[in-house]
Formats: C-alpha cells, structure tokens, sequence
C-alpha cells in the first residue's frame, strides 16, 4: 500500500523519526487501524507501533529518510533490527497473553524535497508464525 502527502518535514534529524511515527499513525489510522500502543519497550527494545486491524494485531516498525538519504527506509530494515522486532513482540505477547494472529509490518516513509512524503506499508515482514 502506498500513499503519497503533502506535509512540511522536520529538518531536525533528531525528531525525523518522531514525525516519521507521526505520519505513519495517521495513515494506520486513515486505513482502518486502530492504535493501541506507540513507543512500546520491553528492556532496550522498542515497537514503534502496535495496531489492531480486525482480529489481527500488528507491531509496526517506521523507518523514515529524507530526500537524497544514502539508504532507504526498506534498506534500514535490516537483519538486527528484524531479529530485536521478534524479541520485542514475543516480550509483548508474553506479559499480556496475547492469543490472537500477530505480525510485523514495515511503515517505509521517504521525505521528498518538494515537502510531500512517500509512505509505503510492508505487511508481515518477519517470519513469526508459529
């Protein structure tokens, strides 16, 4: 799923990624999410996200780069950051006994210098179906 807005970005590359969540919680929820929590932590990890969409509940990582950015958002998505999502959920699920389908999704969001943004959402990307 892909959408492109029009919005002025930060140029504080320290709050890029607190607009970048801001954005993808508005199109998780112009798409029929409901957000349950935002900046979850289990120890040192983090879930940007988690969302319910029917019975299915999501844990949604956002990466966000801005124009001319040496990698993209997808490529930022890298193995270590799958391998601490897995921990991450699996910590969620354990201290609240949650007993329904889950899965990771990616919210990719590239700022683009005429100040719109191009979102992208990667559903299920980590394997962990058991």
């Amino acid at each position: 799923m892909t959408d492109t807005k029009t919005i002025l970005p930060s140029q504080n590359t320290t709050s890029i990624g607190n607009y970048g969540e801001e954005i993808a919680t508005d199109f998780l929820r112009e798409n029929g999410y409901e957000i349950i929590d935002r900046n979850w932590r289990h120890g040192h990890l983090e879930v940007d996200i988690i969302a319910r969409k029917g019975e299915m509940l999501h844990f949604v990582e956002v990466k966000t780069r801005g124009a001319g950015s040496w990698i993209t958002p997808e490529e930022a998505f890298d193995a270590t950051k799958n391998r601490n999502m897995l921990r991450a959920v699996n910590g969620y699920i354990g201290r609240y006994n949650i007993d329904c389908e889950v899965q990771v999704d990616l919210v990719a969001i590239t700022t683009e210098e005429n100040g719109g943004v191009q979102i992208n959402l990667y559903p299920d990307v980590v394997n962990i179906h058991w």
